[in-house]
């Protein structure tokens, strides 16, 4: 699993992302790419596409391996435990599986709950 920032936004965790493939990484960033930055993919010539294109895979292939954490489900009695190294890639199997596991869970979360769950994944993540 490799992580990259967009190339056209400064690092944020929001402006990350991840895969194990660099089509996995373009994937994950083509929806911010198109909402955000649409009108550079508008004027781009192709000879800047091709160079945007060499950089980014440049990029991909220069980025190092994230290490592997695992964070098990937070439900009392759920022993579930995800594996991933990639912080974004992780939380959405944890939200997927709480939609599907715990389906009441998040629903029915207070804002308060909602931000101490994160704020504790945030902790437990930097632990891991």
């Amino acid at each position: 699993m490799k992580q990259l920032k967009c190339p056209d936004c400064d690092a944020s965790v929001d402006t990350m992302y991840e895969g194990n493939v660099v089509a996995d990484v373009m994937q994950a960033m083509m929806p911010h790419y198109k909402e955000v930055h649409a009108d550079v993919m508008q004027s781009a010539t192709p000879e800047k596409h091709q160079a945007w294109m060499e950089d980014f895979n440049k990029a991909f292939n220069d980025a190092p391996e994230l290490p592997e954490k695992t964070i098990t489900c937070y439900v009392d009695g759920c022993e579930v435990s995800f594996t991933s190294g990639g912080r974004n890639t992780l939380l959405g199997e944890v939200y997927a599986h709480y939609m599907e596991v715990h389906p009441d869970v998040i629903p029915n979360a207070s804002d308060e709950e909602k931000k101490a769950w994160m704020e504790n994944f945030e902790k437990d993540w930097s632990a891991a």
